[in-house]
């Protein structure tokens, strides 16, 4: 299953509600809701930091959390499968580079339609796996 079928579809990660969609035939993500937070935290641990290819060179550290697109230019690899675009953490203000995966639901090892997000500083990378959200689950995160 291609990733331009769920684009606009909202994951849930660790009480983070992202919106991932393609735009210009690149992967993007950004997030929409923050358990327990209030919506408009600034995502201040970057202070400092800022990245010549993100958003033209932006302190982090003066961006909020929610709204900003901090999954950007991932290009397709095959069905399913983007990589060399990026992922800014916003609790720190690190860059990763940042290959996604979508696995469609099985009922065996994907109960429900999950990506695999996988940050990467040189040959060392950690993935975390996002499972999409249900209407209830997407409007309750706040």
């Amino acid at each position: 299953m291609d990733l331009i079928l769920i684009q606009l579809t909202a994951f849930v990660l660790q009480l983070r509600k992202w919106q991932i969609w393609e735009q210009n035939g690149k992967l993007n993500g950004k997030i929409l809701s923050v358990a327990g937070k209030p919506q408009d935290v600034i995502a201040d641990g970057g202070k400092g930091k800022s990245y010549d290819n993100f958003m033209n060179g932006v302190d982090v550290g003066t961006l909020p959390s929610v709204g900003t697109s901090w999954i950007w230019g991932l290009g397709k690899d095959g069905d399913g499968k983007w990589s060399n675009g990026y992922i800014i953490d916003p609790n720190d203000g690190k860059r990763y580079k940042c290959r996604i995966t979508f696995h469609k639901a099985d009922g065996k090892k994907y109960k429900t339609d999950t990506l695999e997000m996988r940050g990467e500083v040189g040959p060392f990378g950690r993935s975390q796996f996002w499972t999409k959200a249900t209407e209830a689950e997407a409007s309750g995160l706040r």
